[in-house]
């Protein structure tokens, strides 16, 4: 616990924790990425699979280590700035927000093609969409971190039926057909390996999002055990998932018709449920409302973890101080929600979405590099905090090589603007605490925690 701060507010269960990691994992991405993937590997996009997961437990292990030495709030800036100091931690933690902030527009945008297949949508609609879309996370987030939790915890089971259904279906069609996989899997690489490294790119995407559910921690009754346990059993939860539902979308149709629908799950699921007798059209609407669930479940646990660290940052004046004003009723980071809630409507309208994916992965990158270099760090230092897990060191230096590689398979130009936002932030941010009265601060801060 830091200087200053009052006890914490036990608010997120362990049920709670898990379904943030599983709603923050598993979001849209795995409705779009099946299609671009086998465009590229065909269905050894099994493999990436099974590769990006490996990758991700062994990064969400690092991130589980450092969350069993250092308790407090922040996540990846609280384990950096204990491992590496002030600076450094200043750093990830303006990387770390950026990611947030960079994902955040992605959702309201992504959701619409999804909600047209259902509904016909103009462009006012869509505009009216957005801003009802923002507006009830940003309410939801106002009202307390425990009602936010319980709407992921409604969202993530609605998201995850449709892939549950996906998946029981195709093991009917392969009890009724068992030489199926060998007709769907066959040929297993028609295009060879050489693009394995974008579509992992792509994969990992689809399970970045786990380190949301450690910048809550404060609100976590006794995290240094709960935060791991949640952590991994959300990533092995999401894992299973994805590669369970990759394999039945294969089972369901053949590979080069992934490459080509629109929404290549709901094309699936309404190919597997005609071939058990059921209309198709069925599994195109149920597996398009999952995907609006599941957008709107990553949205609400990336919003709920964006303005944690937000208010954290602000209270260290690596923000401007105001950020970290609390609301008087419900005790949560009102004026970062609102800044959040405005800046996602306004790049949700300009911006483009691969732009702003890759933009974030290029800031998820030097924040999962740092937490695994603070891990290994971290672990030397106090080694009787070490987490039980056989061979720590294997999977810390795993996570390094495998994040290093995600890095160097970003594209120049991302790199070059995602440099620049990292500059601008943090040399307005700097400029900020270094202008403002010493009086002004100290009045603030001392006012924003009397609020709290």
């Amino acid at each position: 616990m830091h200087e200053g701060q009052g006890p914490r507010r036990v608010s997120l269960s362990f049920f709670d924790l898990v379904s943030l990691v599983v709603g923050a994992v598993i979001g849209a991405d795995v409705y779009i990425v099946t299609g671009p993937g086998a465009a590229r590997l065909g269905p050894a996009l099994l493999v990436a699979w099974i590769v990006g997961g490996v990758l991700a437990g062994c990064i969400s292990l690092c991130f589980a280590q450092c969350a069993a030495i250092v308790t407090t709030a922040g996540g990846p800036y609280a384990y950096v700035e204990a491992a590496l100091g002030r600076w450094p931690a200043r750093f990830v933690g303006w990387a770390l927000y950026l990611a947030e902030w960079a994902a955040l527009p992605v959702f309201p945008v992504a959701a619409i093609p999804y909600l047209a297949t259902l509904i016909h949508l103009d462009q006012r609609g869509a505009a009216a969409f957005k801003i009802a879309f923002i507006a009830f996370f940003l309410i939801t987030n106002l009202i307390g971190v425990r009602t936010a939790g319980r709407v992921n915890d409604v969202l993530t089971v609605g998201k995850l039926f449709p892939l549950a259904v996906l998946v029981a279906t195709a093991l009917v069609l392969l009890t009724r057909s068992p030489g199926l996989v060998a007709v769907r899997l066959t040929p297993f690489a028609p295009f060879g390996w050489g693009r394995f490294d974008v579509a992992l790119i792509l994969v990992f995407w689809a399970y970045a999002g786990f380190e949301v559910a450690s910048l809550p921690s404060e609100a976590i009754a006794d995290p240094r055990v709960t935060l791991p346990r949640a952590i991994l059993l959300g990533m092995a939860i999401a894992t299973a998932f994805y590669l369970l539902t990759n394999l039945a979308a294969f089972l369901a149709v053949p590979w080069p018709e992934m490459t080509r629908a629109p929404a290549p799950l709901a094309r699936a699921l309404g190919a597997a449920l005609e071939d058990v007798g059921l209309p198709p059209i069925l599994g195109v609407i149920l597996m398009t409302a999952g995907a609006v669930v599941s957008i709107a479940g990553v949205n609400e646990a990336v919003m709920l973890g964006a303005s944690q660290l937000a208010a954290r940052l602000a209270t260290r004046e690596d923000l401007p101080v105001v950020l970290a004003h609390q609301n008087r009723a419900f005790g949560t980071p009102d004026l970062a929600l609102l800044a959040q809630a405005v800046s996602a409507l306004i790049a949700a309208v300009l911006l483009d979405l691969t732009r702003l994916i890759e933009i974030a992965v290029f800031f998820l990158v030097l924040v999962y590099l740092a937490t695994v270099i603070s891990a290994a760090l971290l672990v030397r230092r106090y080694p009787e905090r070490r987490l039980r897990v056989p061979a720590l060191s294997v999977f810390i230096a795993l996570a390094a090589l495998g994040t290093a590689f995600l890095g160097g398979s970003i594209k120049g130009h991302s790199i070059i603007l995602g440099v620049g936002l990292l500059a601008a932030v943090g040399s307005g941010s700097t400029a900020y605490r270094l202008l403002r009265p010493v009086r002004s601060r100290r009045n603030a801060a001392s006012g924003t925690r009397g609020r709290s």
